[in-house]
């Protein structure tokens, strides 16, 4: 019989000392500025009802969501995602508050990858909802909290790109073909895929909306982007397009455009964002480690219609592409205490009156001073206290 014991699951992984210490001190400087900035830090459950996220939209499909069954017989999963959990609390427990309503939170998130991709399963997720408002001001909030926190937590060598969710609707609702072929098309403009895009644009009409489409995934840069002759021929782009522009200008008088681009081929799922959608990346990552954008129906399904725009990272990502230089070593103890055989009182008695001096310390039974000595090398430790030897009790080792 095969044995797993020893093994984690696939797309899981361990943590251990730097890892694990990178990843809270990333979390911790992303929920220290989301709550200065007023959000407020709430946890979800880790298992919700699979109903909380049939939302009709792909974003996070059967497939990949691990599920569990209750004793009631009814379908959980474990949370693959934490906007939709936030939706339905907010429309159930927090029905009666003032928008706009700032929460955060991190926390971890589960979904299955295909094998072998060298995806993970499990994410330590930390991110923003601001709910209840939408137009320039609010976006341009979240905007400028996403490029801060990457600063908050030591990168200054970021990228993000901007582009609207509705532009590729707009489009293509004057397109006259089925469903199924806008979203092969707009899966071809999303993943960049020029070939796949002409193929399918080949087979229909040449009219203003399929040449704007043609051109989408190439357009990727600053403001100019905006102005291509094909999209200014495309009426039906008009209103987003401008839309862009105002947030782009607001950045640059804001000194945020740094970094910071528009690429009119990121249109995400349509039936989840509406307007402004966003990514982030940083050197060292090959995916992107902040994604976010504005979900105004995603509510409704909650019995709650209210607009909403919000964001999540990717904190082990961002760890695991920290620098050196900004990367938070672990501190080991300051202090071992070594008890011999029957001096066990003794040494605890010492070990609490140097952890309330405000010294991190150990306990370790053994049998001599070198042994402990050797011992505290070992663990980075740069004192030792013996007790127990007469010739020792008491008296600081400095290794």
């Amino acid at each position: 019989m095969k044995r797993y014991h020893k093994m984690t699951p696939e797309g899981m992984r361990d943590l251990l000392f730097e890892e694990c210490a990178a990843v809270k001190d990333v979390g911790r400087r992303a929920s220290e500025l989301f709550k200065n900035r007023g959000y407020h830090e709430v946890i979800t459950p880790t298992t919700e009802y699979y109903d909380v996220f049939e939302t009709g939209d792909a974003e996070i499909v059967q497939e990949t969501a691990y599920k569990l069954i209750d004793t009631q017989g009814r379908i959980l999963v474990l949370r693959p995602d934490s906007t939709s959990p936030i939706a339905r609390f907010t429309a159930t427990r927090l029905r009666d508050a003032e928008p706009p309503i700032r929460l955060c939170y991190t926390q971890n998130v589960f979904r299955m990858s295909k094998g072998m991709s060298g995806h993970s399963n499990e994410t330590v997720q930390s991110g923003i909802e601001l709910i209840g408002v939408n137009g320039l001001l609010s976006d341009i909030e979240v905007l400028c909290i996403a490029a801060e926190t990457f600063k908050a937590v030591g990168l200054s060598d970021f990228r993000m790109e901007l582009g609207h969710a509705g532009l590729f609707r707009c489009i293509a609702d004057g397109i006259p073909v089925e469903e199924s072929v806008k979203e092969e098309l707009r899966e071809a403009v999303e993943s960049k895929n020029g070939g796949a895009l002409q193929s399918l644009i080949s087979k229909l009409p040449d009219m203003p909306e399929t040449r704007a489409l043609s051109a989408l995934p190439r357009l990727f840069g600053g403001a100019e982007v905006l102005r291509h002759p094909a999209l200014l021929a495309c009426e039906a782009a008009c209103e987003p397009l401008s839309y862009l522009e105002k947030v782009y200008g607001a950045l640059g008088e804001l000194s945020l455009d740094a970094g910071i681009q528009i690429d009119l081929g990121l249109v995400h799922r349509n039936e989840y964002y509406t307007g402004l959608v966003f990514r982030g990346y940083i050197a060292g990552s090959g995916e992107a480690v902040i994604s976010g954008g504005r979900y105004d129906h995603l509510l409704e399904r909650f019995g709650s219609p209210h607009p909403a725009i919000g964001f999540a990272l990717d904190l082990n990502a961002i760890a695991g592409a920290l620098p050196g230089s900004v990367r938070q070593e672990v501190k080991f103890c300051d202090v071992l205490v070594a008890a011999l055989k029957g001096h066990e009182t003794e040494a605890v008695r010492r070990w609490r009156e140097l952890l309330e001096s405000g010294l991190r310390c150990e306990l370790l039974e053994c049998g001599d001073i070198e042994t402990a000595k050797e011992s505290a090398r070992r663990r980075g430790i740069p004192r030792v206290e013996m007790i127990g030897e007469a010739s020792e009790t008491g008296k600081e080792r400095k290794i």
